[in-house]
């Protein structure tokens, strides 16, 4: 619930909950047991001594709760994109307003969690699903996913008129029903802190590339190297998102 409220809100599940003790527990000059005089008879004549005990127990509760909650470490509100056609098959079947890919980043996890979701696209198909992350030199993995750098250069390719380096991997397969519909989420991490111009792609077939590479879509988009930047902090209080096409 205060996720939810949080994200129609456009702020964090920490700003969301340190914002609803601040408006249950409004400062006073008053006593704190002042605001329930004569509200409450208990039949216990020596109640006085003991009102403040509770009142001042119960907000301790509270706010130690919150902090509880947030030292768990919240993941940030699901950024929703768009997908576009790939960059090789343009006539690929998918209600382009249906379909989405989502992702988050959990701060404190330093893990990014990522959704494919394909809403009529060719039925009883495997979808490699996969990101590439566009750099000069990367490690061998990202998270605990093998990159196609093995540690060093990343590979530069040239796709829809533009040249770009970058590594590449694959992080699971998404497979649609006889309606054309499926899904597909992944956790990946933990992650090295820093930003990450990213874009998430889909294709033909599982395991690797088919004859003519296969991208079926891809997002951001529309074109090769439109990225998302993703960060992924070094502590909870830094996270951050960027968008940035290229």
């Amino acid at each position: 619930m205060a996720k939810k409220e949080a994200e129609a809100l456009g702020i964090s599940v920490a700003e969301f909950v340190r914002g609803a003790i601040r408006r249950a527990f409004p400062l006073t000059t008053r006593p704190v047991w002042m605001r329930y005089a004569g509200l409450v008879e208990s039949g216990n004549p020596r109640s006085s001594q003991s009102v403040d005990d509770v009142m001042y127990g119960f907000k301790v509760l509270l706010v130690a709760i919150a902090a509880l909650l947030l030292s768990a470490g919240v993941a940030s509100a699901a950024t929703a994109q768009k997908w576009t056609p790939g960059w090789d098959n343009f006539h690929e079947p998918l209600n382009y307003q249906k379909s989405k890919l989502t992702w988050s980043v959990n701060p404190s996890k330093r893990t990014l969690t990522v959704t494919y979701t394909l809403v009529s696209a060719t039925p009883n198909k495997l979808y490699q699903a996969g990101i590439h992350i566009f750099c000069e030199t990367f490690p061998k993995t990202f998270g605990q996913f093998p990159t196609d750098t093995g540690g060093g250069s990343c590979p530069t390719y040239t796709r829809q008129g533009v040249t770009k380096s970058a590594a590449g991997l694959f992080v699971g397969v998404v497979t649609t029903d006889i309606h054309g519909d499926g899904s597909f989420s992944v956790v990946v991490g933990p992650i090295a802190s820093g930003a990450y111009d990213v874009e998430f792609w889909a294709r033909d077939g599982a395991g690797g590339c088919d004859g003519n590479q296969g991208s079926d879509f891809q997002s951001p988009g529309p074109k090769w190297g439109d990225a998302t930047t993703i960060t992924i902090p070094e502590s909870d209080d830094s996270y951050g998102t960027e968008s940035s096409a290229t």
